[in-house]
């Protein structure tokens, strides 16, 4: 659904909307009325029911155990094994009943599920095998011998079912395909509906923000953005056991500390900006909701996230809340006056 995300990121996003704005802070609002928004299609082609259809039937697919077949290529097979280097076993070459999810799809040393192809369920055999050169999990192992002795316990394969009136029946709860069909072209349609009003929408926002200055960030606001953020950061490299600036120059594209820095005081900016430009465009353009109003999108916000309307309201203050209502409300108005125009080639 169009608002499931998007609303929960909003409410995150403008927790810091109205809180300690200033006069001097110097919003200004540049003109809003002649932006534009693409226009979108809603049309269902045969192609998109066909990929609906294809998805539909992989989501469903399920494992079908194998008993009077070897053990073959993209099969799943469950397998004790023992590896022995100079025939002592070695840390990390032994597991019990072990899960390959697709058989010779790679991720074990040359030949090691090759051995089991061919194989029959209670089979017990072994494989003579050498650990690769240079070998960086294990750099002594490097050009070694080392013998697997395996049993193979288990064998399936994955069954994706066939399209017809029964699978439908059994997995969607529709009679023939032609019903479950009809609804699926609804459903697509309803959902480029939503997507092209949602891209609509990330239009007027930027354009918003684009015609928009701040003259005075309110200082106190910007750090407590970028303190969460880096706070977020130091929490994932203290789970990875690294190092601050270990993880951002691993697991992130900002390479070291400054550029994260520069990273999230933008951030932080573009967040706060975002609030304090609601906040104009409330004061300025007497923007409202009414009570019926704000109860209706406690239940959007909670229906659509598998909460209680009394769960959102403990996780999340009344004046967040309102904030995103009030961003919803910005967005109903600015639409007001955008011009659709037709998409670029």
């Amino acid at each position: 659904m169009k608002n499931t995300a998007k609303i929960i990121a909003l409410i995150l996003v403008l927790c810091m909307a109205f809180v300690g704005c200033k006069k001097d802070e110097g919003v200004t609002i540049g003109d809003f009325k002649g932006f534009t928004v693409t226009k979108y299609d809603t049309t269902v082609t045969q192609e998109d029911i066909n990929t609906a259809i294809s998805s539909f039937l992989a989501e469903n697919k399920y494992e079908e155990e194998i008993t009077d077949a070897s053990a073959a290529e993209g099969n799943i097979v469950v397998i004790d094994f023992e590896g022995l280097v100079d025939g002592v076993a070695f840390e990390g070459g032994t597991a019990k009943d072990y899960t390959i999810s697709s058989l010779c799809s790679g991720g074990f040393i040359d030949g090691f599920e090759e051995a089991i192809v061919g194989k029959n369920v209670g089979d017990t055999f072994s494989a003579e095998l050498k650990f690769p050169d240079p070998y960086p999990n294990n750099p002594d192992f490097a050009g070694k011998p080392v013998t697997f002795n395996y049993t193979l316990k288990s064998i399936k394969k994955t069954v994706v079912p066939e399209y017809n009136d029964a699978t439908v029946s059994t997995y969607a709860g529709y009679s023939t395909t032609a019903e479950f069909e009809e609804n699926l072209k609804e459903l697509l349609a309803y959902e480029k509906a939503e997507e092209g009003k949602l891209n609509q929408e990330n239009e007027l926002w930027a354009q918003l923000l684009e015609v928009s200055k701040v003259a005075n960030y309110p200082q106190d606001q910007i750090d407590a953005q970028v303190d969460e953020m880096k706070e977020y950061f130091e929490m994932y490299a203290e789970m990875f056991q690294m190092s601050y600036a270990d993880f951002i120059a691993t697991y992130t594209s900002l390479g070291t500390e400054a550029e994260a820095e520069k990273y999230m005081l933008e951030e932080a900016q573009t967040i706060v900006k975002g609030s304090l430009v609601i906040k104009a465009m409330v004061e300025n353009n007497n923007l409202s909701f009414t009570e019926e109003e704000y109860a209706a999108f406690l239940e959007l916000v909670a229906g659509e996230n598998g909460m209680t309307v009394e769960e959102v309201e403990s996780n999340y203050s009344k004046e967040t809340i309102e904030e995103a209502l009030y961003y919803e409300k910005v967005i109903e108005f600015l639409r007001g006056f955008a011009v659709e125009v037709e998409p670029e080639a």
